[in-house]
């Protein structure tokens, strides 16, 4: 997993399977391992290299390639709340990502060892609750938010919108007096 792939971990001999050598005159070899970081897979890969050296420092290496895949998708750590907004007299209402709770905010599992420059997107599809269409009455907007790693992985969300109109119909004209009929 890319928590297993840090650099310190990386560069550290107990990290990974320690590959042992054998010297004729020194039965406690001192290991080293130097790390760096290549392209291939996804998210890299690093190429180390292993040094044993004896107590006459006498050394020799060994090169191991560890190659890292992700598979796994971010998770929103914070995510806007569903919401509720009541329309104005033009039978429209600020919704704006601003008013409805800001952007969402994800991490990734390898964000510890790369910074994974996560990429965030939303669409809405707006469904007419009461009203003549989207943009009168009261209607509801999901803005399905995505948030990718640069491996590709994904994961979206729903945030429910729900514009309300809760003003009732006024007359614009004098009505008449109570009448009675017989």
């Amino acid at each position: 997993s890319c928590e297993d792939a840090t650099e310190a971990l990386m560069n550290d001999p107990n990290q990974l399977p320690l590959f042992e050598a054998t010297d004729n005159c020194d039965e406690d070899l001192d290991y080293t391992v130097s790390a760096v970081l290549t392209s291939g897979g996804c998210i890299g890969a690093w190429h180390r290299v292993w040094t044993a050296t004896d107590d006459c420092n006498n050394s020799s290496q060994f090169e191991q390639t560890v190659v890292m895949y992700d598979s796994i998708a971010p998770t929103f750590v914070y995510f806007p709340a569903d919401t509720t907004i009541a329309v104005n007299s033009f039978c429209d209402a600020n919704y704006s990502i601003e008013v409805t709770g800001g952007q969402p905010l994800a991490e990734d599992n390898c964000d510890v060892c790369f910074d994974q420059n996560l990429e965030y997107s939303y669409v809405e599809t707006t469904t007419v609750d009461c009203g003549d269409d989207a943009t009168s009455g009261s209607r509801t907007i999901i803005r399905t938010w995505t948030v990718v790693d640069q491996c590709g992985n994904a994961y979206s969300q729903d945030q429910v919108i729900s514009l309300v109109d809760i003003t009732a119909p006024v007359f614009n004209e004098e009505l008449p007096q109570d009448t009675t009929l017989e």
